[in-house]
């Protein structure tokens, strides 16, 4: 349980700072990332279909919106760095991380299964990747796309936080984590894809291998650290004014 929170007979629990969370089940965030990957809105199946180019610029893709606010509680993250920012935050108990964090993956890994069971069947067989992200090592550097993806996903859970923080309540809540993810997708897809989210890199990875599996351990890496530092912030309200 977070210092000073008490839980209620809703599930969810009020911490400091008057700020509700509602921890949900690992099968629901497992579920809520399959759909995300197959279901109508799609990016990866439409990442499929633009072939092993598909993180390049010109080529439209959905973003996912890591984390959203119903009412009073923050949900369906589907993000193992978003999760670790809220905890990070004080808006999550510890014993729930790691549920989170297998449930995302588990979503991840069987939306790219789906998706590979699916072209399977294509005339000539599939040959145009799973929309793995990854950078051209004859452009940029490891360095330049690991600060890329920290930097990335830094910005991106401290607006989560902020935004769906009590304090800072709005009914626009996913209308700004969406066009701030969309504005991210453009300055960073031409450098690595864009991940922000291990599972969504994990699940295209383990189905691509090569250079994909190979470079996976950045978009594991860097994400969760930009994510860690987006918790710490906003558990010390440095960007909050009194």
């Amino acid at each position: 349980m977070i210092r000073g929170a008490e839980k209620r007979t809703d599930g969810s629990i009020r911490g400091e700072g008057n700020e509700n969370v509602s921890c949900g089940s690992s099968r629901d965030i497992s579920i809520g990332v399959y759909r995300h990957g197959v279901g109508g809105d799609g990016w990866l199946s439409r990442r499929l279909a633009a072939g092993p180019g598909s993180h390049r610029p010109g080529v439209r893709h959905r973003p996912d919106c890591g984390g959203l606010r119903g009412g009073s509680h923050l949900r369906a993250h589907l993000n193992p760095a978003v999760t670790l920012g809220v905890f990070l935050a004080g808006r999550l108990p510890a014993k729930d991380v790691i549920p989170y964090w297998i449930a995302q993956i588990i979503g991840a890994i069987l939306a790219s299964l789906a998706l590979w069971i699916i072209v399977s069947g294509q005339t000539g067989g599939h040959t145009t990747g799973f929309g793995a992200n990854g950078w051209d090592v004859a452009k940029w550097g490891t360095s330049s796309a690991f600060l890329w993806e920290l930097i990335g996903t830094f910005t991106f859970v401290t607006v989560i936080l902020g935004v769906t923080a009590e304090k800072h309540s709005t009914a626009f809540a996913g209308l700004v984590i969406g066009l701030t993810l969309a504005g991210l997708h453009f300055a960073m897809i031409p450098v690595t894809g864009t991940s922000l989210n291990p599972a969504r890199s994990i699940g295209p990875a383990l189905f691509t291998g090569g250079a994909a599996l190979s470079q996976l351990w950045l978009f594991i890496v860097a994400p969760l650290i930009g994510g860690a530092i987006a918790g710490v912030v906003a558990k010390a309200r440095i960007f909050e004014k009194d």
